[in-house]
C-alpha cells in the first residue's frame, strides 16, 4: 500500500498537522483498522510539543466521514460480544471530553461570536477529576479510569 493509498494520512507542515479520513470511494466510511490507526496517529501526534493544531478532514469532496462501514458489520459486529468490544474500544475515551467536542462541533456551526460564558466553557475542562485523573495516569503510564466528572 503506498502511502497515498493509506487509510488515514498525517502530513505536516510546521505546527500544524493534518490528518485525512482516506477512503473518498466510501465517503470515508470508518473501518475497524481506521479506528485503530486514527487513534495511533492521535496519539502520535499528541506526544509531539511540536505540534500546536490538528486539522481532522476527509479525503475527496462528497464527505467528511459516512460514519462507520457497515461493509465490515458482519465481520466485526456479527454478535453480542463483538458489538459490545466494538463499542467499548470505540467508548473508552473521556466522557467529558467528548461531550463538550459534540457540543463545541454543533456550536461552531453557529455563525455568532461566542458569549463570554461559551469562552469561559472552553476553559473548564481543566477544573475537572477527569483531567487530573488523565495526567496522573498520563505520567503513571497506566490506562486513566475516567468518571465523567
Amino acid at each position: 500500500m503506498s502511502t497515498t493509498d493509506a487509510p488515514i494520512l498525517v502530513r505536516r507542515e510546521g505546527a500544524i498537522a493534518t490528518v485525512v479520513l482516506n477512503r473518498p470511494d466510501k465517503l470515508n466510511a470508518m473501518t475497524l483498522d481506521m479506528w485503530l490507526r486514527l487513534g495511533e496517529a492521535m496519539r502520535g501526534l499528541d506526544a509531539d510539543d511540536s505540534v500546536r493544531c490538528i486539522v481532522l478532514r476527509g479525503a475527496g469532496d462528497k464527505a467528511f466521514d459516512a460514519g462507520a462501514d457497515i461493509a465490515e458489520f458482519s465481520a466485526t459486529r456479527a454478535n453480542a460480544k463483538q458489538a459490545k468490544e466494538y463499542g467499548r474500544r470505540i467508548a473508552e475515551g473521556a466522557p467529558l471530553v467528548a461531550r463538550w467536542h459534540k457540543k463545541f462541533a454543533r456550536r461552531l456551526a453557529d455563525p455568532c461570536p461566542l458569549s463570554g460564558e461559551e469562552y469561559d466553557e472552553s476553559y473548564a475542562c481543566f477544573d475537572t477529576e477527569d483531567l487530573r485523573e488523565g495526567s496522573a495516569a498520563f505520567v503513571a503510564k497506566r490506562k486513566p479510569v475516567f468518571k465523567g466528572r
